[in-house]
């Protein structure tokens, strides 16, 4: 098929979009006869960056192969499409086989990335346009309409900028404000920790881990709620763990501090005080975002989400509400995979090295709840501990473990609520355990009261989210 490149004419790019199936082919072959190239392509295009469908399938099968440690040549490449079923859809052996006679040179495999890139954007250029001619002829007024276009034309644009370098000297003025003036990492909502991890960096992963019902869902929920009611930061969480529904509940239990077992009953259960912190709590939800209206935190409770389905999230938070501070996944080993993987270890490993990539490519902090195997018990966990997969500990930034320290005879005095986040890793800096307290009735996560706090009243004020 001949190139078509992206200066034909208007009519005809509507009808045949930018593409170059020769530098397709070429960056394929490239990857085939030389694996060390296969790191600097994937920092180039994904797979939806290929116009011809057999293109994307190979190069698919290319890069599962490469992040599962295979080594990738035509022939695994082949045996892989064989075994997946896949081996029609990209053209049969005889095909996979002659890109490798095709390519000019193993080593311009990146530079014909850069084009397949660009042919890329510039189809979806082409599909922006499309959409832009819609909102523009769709009722509404003329300020909203210019907003979804200027979107939808960012959005293109962030496609030009995949795999940019930059020296080591490069902006060091900056980096050296910031260090003057303090790294502009989100606090997380609890002091002592912040302490010890310097809060949520941009492009890292953070994984809280616990046992079954240990608090990881808690702990996920608090940092994404203290992301866009404290500090007014917009955040976005994924849950496979529980509905949209009992979320808000936790939330209006959190902030509202009323009994969260009351609230699940409903009824008589409540009484008058309680309607009234739920009132209260409720409006705080609905009218403590930006200019009154409701705090924003998005919420994507579909299930089993994938690594595509987290970018999606984050895109429709930024869609929204212009910014995304904090995103968030409950839980690491609940999600689906993107394509078909040898085991669970495997698939697990993918999402927390995917995950970790999206930090980066996105600069927001990534944090992934995670659950341990029960093999543990009542003893201090481990990292090794992590369920299903070594590759989280290898991904992941900040590892955070939750633990309630069993009951000691000889320990009369010991607080019984008092919870341990145990930070077994930290490439920000030392690792240390953090004591917060465990308060059931309102379901979160808090720093340890003060040595000479006094009992609060019968019936609190409401308290402002911590």
């Amino acid at each position: 098929m001949a190139a078509v490149t992206a200066d034909v004419d208007v009519v005809d790019a509507v009808t045949v979009p930018p593409y170059d199936d020769v530098a397709e082919r070429s960056v394929l072959g490239g990857m085939l006869l030389n694996q060390h190239v296969i790191p600097d392509v994937m920092g180039l295009v994904e797979g939806v960056d290929f116009y011809v469908p057999a293109n994307e399938v190979i190069f698919a099968a290319v890069v599962a192969l490469h992040e599962q440690g295979v080594a990738v040549d035509a022939v695994t490449v082949v045996d892989d499409l064989r075994r997946s079923g896949d081996l029609d859809a990209a053209g049969g052996p005889l095909a996979i086989h002659g890109l490798i006679a095709e390519v000019p040179s193993a080593v311009s495999a990146p530079f014909y990335a850069g084009i397949v890139r660009e042919t890329a954007v510039l189809r979806r250029l082409v599909a922006a346009g499309t959409r832009i001619v819609q909102v523009g002829s769709s009722p509404g007024s003329a300020a909203e309409a210019t907003a979804s276009a200027l979107a939808e034309v960012e959005r293109v644009a962030k496609g030009l900028h995949r795999g940019a370098y930059t020296g080591i000297s490069d902006d060091l003025d900056t980096l050296l404000d910031q260090f003057e003036s303090g790294i502009q990492a989100a606090p997380t909502p609890w002091a002592g920790l912040n302490d010890v991890i310097g809060g949520w960096q941009p492009g890292a992963l953070y994984v809280i881990a616990a046992a079954t019902g240990g608090g990881k869902s808690i702990a996920g929920l608090q940092a994404v709620l203290h992301s866009a009611l404290r500090r007014g930061v917009p955040a976005a969480i994924n849950t496979a763990e529980m509905p949209a529904r009992q979320l808000r509940a936790r939330a209006i239990s959190q902030i509202g501090m009323v009994d969260l077992g009351a609230l699940n009953r409903g009824g008589h259960a409540l009484g008058e005080p309680d309607w009234r912190r739920i009132s209260e709590a409720a409006a705080r939800l609905q009218t403590g975002g930006p200019d009154g209206g409701g705090i924003e935190l998005l919420i994507d409770d579909r299930g089993a989400p994938t690594l595509g389905d987290v970018r999606g999230t984050h895109q429709e938070c930024v869609r929204r509400y212009g910014s995304c501070g904090l995103l968030a996944v409950d839980y690491l080993q609940m999600m689906g995979a993107t394509g078909r993987v040898e085991n669970r270890q495997v698939e697990v490993s993918a999402n927390a090295n995917g995950l970790k990539g999206l930090a980066m490519d996105l600069h927001v902090p990534v944090l992934a709840m995670a659950q341990f195997n029960r093999e543990h018990g009542d003893d201090r966990p481990a990292i090794r501990q992590l369920k299903d997969s070594s590759g989280i500990e290898q991904a992941a930034d900040v590892i955070i473990m939750l633990w309630r320290p069993p009951a000691e005879e000889d320990s009369p005095d010991r607080d019984e609520d008092m919870v341990l986040a145990i930070v077994g890793k930290n490439r920000h800096g030392a690792c240390a355990d953090v004591e917060l307290r465990w308060d059931a009735r309102y379901s979160r996560l808090l720093d340890p009261a003060p040595a000479d706090a006094v009992e609060p009243p019968a019936e609190p004020e409401r308290e402002r989210f911590r």
